[in-house]
């Protein structure tokens, strides 16, 4: 390789570029290798400029070609394609490549998608009603006004996508990995949730009435507030520390439920099946709980101040809970356990009380009025204000 000599005067990124010797001074002649200094200038131009290239690809016009062209393009490499708006009802994009594509607004109703790769692809307000796209890798995608009423992403990777007011109605989310992910206001009713791992998932909003999510594999640190989940089918369901605060959840079917620690703050629970429930530890507090069954429910240390509970609720334990200012009117607490309770300023108008054990619970300015006391035992309790007028079977001396 031949040699040359410049005389250079750079600055020291250029002097490291060029390879110039060690030592030399501005202005005296450095040898330098052709080659090097070839592949030096190109990268001292770089610095030059301040830039820092990012890597490209380019976009396989042919395949976009025969996509338009025929619908199909299977296995084709997609990316960075602008597609945006295309009508492509229909197309066959399995096992498609379409990391970072321009799809917003693009029709792919009944769409083959099957395997397709569409992380950091622009979706908004694309259409993909009953497409298929079952293991298809959606991961931290950003998916405004997402329409997938009927689509099936059965085993596809959702995992922290965003597809907020997304519609879900009777989609197949079977096995699908959706952590993280942000569904907030979707409509998923009807839909399929066999097997889908939703833990730490943010369905707040979203609407799941008459949904079944029996069979959920994991929604630990799930969020749901403010959810419509109103008849839900919860039976046996794990709900452990699950956000469900202003939820409706009237008529819902939560019979051996795991909801200890859950936070119900709010909550609407009407009519609801709680029976063989866990809910220890549960924030209940201000909850509607009218009607609700509840045999067999565990309470342990739950918080109900304020809400309002009626319905069925014989021989349950209540012993040591906050239960400040909640109505229980007209509930039937036959043989319920109150021991050692909060009881201030709770009420208990025309509730059968019937053997109810009351034993060092603090019932300051609780109103009894009307209530059955019959063989109910007050021992120890504190009654301060309490107002038992046209009560049932009270004892002269507990008055």
């Amino acid at each position: 390789m031949p040699k040359i000599f410049v005389r250079t005067c750079r600055p020291n990124e250029f002097r490291h570029a060029l390879k110039l010797p060690e030592g030399r001074e501005c202005g005296r002649n450095a040898e330098i290798n052709v080659r090097h200094l070839i592949g030096g200038l190109l990268i001292a131009g770089t610095l030059a400029s301040g830039l820092v290239m990012a890597p490209a690809f380019a976009v396989d016009n042919d395949g976009v070609s025969r996509l338009e062209a025929t619908g199909a393009c299977p296995g084709c490499d997609l990316r960075g394609a602008d597609l945006s708006g295309v009508n492509l009802n229909g197309a066959d994009l399995a096992g498609a490549d379409l990391r970072d594509a321009k799809l917003g607004g693009v029709v792919l109703y009944r769409a083959n998608l099957e395997g397709a790769d569409l992380r950091g692809a622009v979706l908004d307000g694309a259409s993909m009603g009953k497409a298929n796209l079952t293991g298809a890798n959606l991961e931290d995608v950003r998916w405004n006004d997402a329409r997938l009423r009927g689509a099936t992403l059965a085993r596809a990777n959702l995992k922290n996508a965003s597809l907020t007011d997304a519609n879900l109605e009777g989609a197949d989310l079977s096995g699908a990995l959706a952590s993280g992910a942000n569904l907030s206001g979707v409509k998923l009713r009807n839909a399929i949730l066999e097997g889908a791992d939703l833990h730490g998932i943010v369905l707040d909003d979203a609407d799941l009435r008459n949904q079944k999510m029996a069979g959920v594999s994991r929604m630990d640190g799930a969020s749901m507030r403010g959810a419509d989940l109103r008849k839900a089918r919860l039976s046996g369901i794990d709900l452990t520390g699950v956000a469900l605060s202003e939820a409706d959840l009237s008529g819902a079917d939560l019979s051996g439920a795991k909801l200890s620690r859950a936070t119900l703050a709010g909550a609407r629970l009407d009519k609801a099946d709680l029976r063989d429930a866990d809910l220890s530890g549960a924030d209940l507090s201000r909850a509607g709980m009218k009607g609700v069954k509840m045999q067999g429910a565990r309470l342990a240390g739950a918080n109900l101040r304020e809400a309002t509970v009626s319905g069925n609720l014989t021989e349950l334990d209540f012993s040591g809970m906050d239960l400040r200012r909640t109505f229980f009117e007209h509930a039937n607490l036959k043989s319920a356990r109150f021991r050692e309770s909060d009881l201030r300023g709770a009420v208990f108008i025309r509730a059968n009380l019937y053997g109810a054990d009351f034993t060092g619970a603090d019932l300051s300015n609780a109103n009894l009025s009307n209530a059955n006391l019959a063989a109910a035992n007050f021992e120890g309790a504190r009654m301060d204000g309490a107002i038992p007028r046209d009560a049932r079977g009270i004892n002269p001396e507990q008055d």
